[in-house]
C-alpha cells in the first residue's frame, strides 16, 4: 500500500522518538522520523522512504531530572 515503507519501519523500530515535517521549495512534504537513541533517521514522502541516515547515538542525559 501507499504507506508500506512507513509501516515496515514502524514494525522494525517501533514508535519514533520524534517526528518532524518539512516542506521543500516545490511544496513537497517530508515526514522525518528520528530514533535518537538508536542513531537513525528516516524520511518519507507520501509514505515512501526517500532517505535513511545513521549518526552517533544520542543518549539521555544521566543527570537530567525531567524538570
Amino acid at each position: 500500500g501507499p504507506r508500506s515503507d512507513e509501516l515496515a519501519r514502524y514494525r522494525e523500530y517501533g514508535d519514533p522518538e520524534e517526528i518532524r515535517v518539512f516542506k521543500d521549495a516545490g511544496g513537497g512534504e517530508y515526514q522525518v522520523w528520528f530514533y535518537w537513541s538508536r542513531g537513525l533517521t528516516f524520511a518519507f514522502q507520501d509514505g515512501a522512504e526517500v532517505f535513511k541516515k545513521s549518526f552517533r547515538k544520542i543518549e539521555a542525559d544521566a543527570g537530567a531530572t525531567g524538570d
